[in-house]
């Protein structure tokens, strides 16, 4: 895809489905995994960790992976999330769907072609990350030109200092533009520093 690594949690305790995502990563370097096994532990990286997608299955030894995806979604709406959905189970598509999952993906079958739906996943991300960089650009353009129609005459001069000290609240806008713009809560952090240097210079 490009040099971007993209992060992946998958939240499963079905060893086939790991596997299956241990070999993505052999194949495509650029996709680094994160594991784990049980809904506390992966709850924990959904509150720690910025990820480029999540593989949640719908089934955990503690808990159910439509939480999880329930979860990622209060603070995360545009990642892209795929839910496992084993046969005996087939209800549980509607539901994850509800709470925001991207995808559901039917066990064992799914397995088969997993890499080519988690890179696909991937790349549609960050295409739309890319298409939301442009508003991102525009608002903190906005901003910065809001700022200094305020400032101008009483702090000339001053205004850089002014822009980087505000810089939180840039990004703030900055952020909100490119979530609503459908752009992924990692793109964003890996652009962000990129974008607000383009601006400001």
């Amino acid at each position: 895809m490009n040099n971007y690594q993209h992060r992946v949690l998958c939240v499963d305790d079905d060893w086939d489905a790991c596997e299956a995502c241990q070999t993505i990563s052999i194949f495509n370097p650029e996709v680094k995994f994160t594991f784990a096994y049980d809904f506390e532990h992966g709850i924990s990286f959904v509150r720690s960790g910025v990820f480029g997608l999540y593989l949640l299955g719908s089934w955990l030894p503690d808990g159910s992976g439509i939480d999880l995806c329930r979860a990622v979604r209060r603070a995360d709406t545009n990642t892209p999330i795929a839910v496992f959905i084993r046969g005996a189970h087939a209800s549980d598509r509607t539901e994850a769907m509800e709470v925001g999952a991207s995808v559901c993906l039917d066990k064992p079958a799914a397995l088969f072609h997993l890499e080519n739906t988690v890179i696909g996943l991937l790349r549609g991300a960050e295409a739309r990350s890319l298409e939301a960089r442009v508003a991102e650009i525009r608002a903190v353009r906005n901003s910065i030109h809001d700022y200094l129609l305020r400032l101008d005459g009483l702090l000339e001069g001053n205004s850089e200092r002014l822009i980087r000290a505000n810089e939180r609240l840039l990004r703030a806008n900055a952020y909100s533009a490119f979530v609503d713009s459908g752009g992924a809560r990692a793109h964003f952090e890996s652009l962000w520093p990129s974008v607000f240097g383009e601006i400001v210079t």
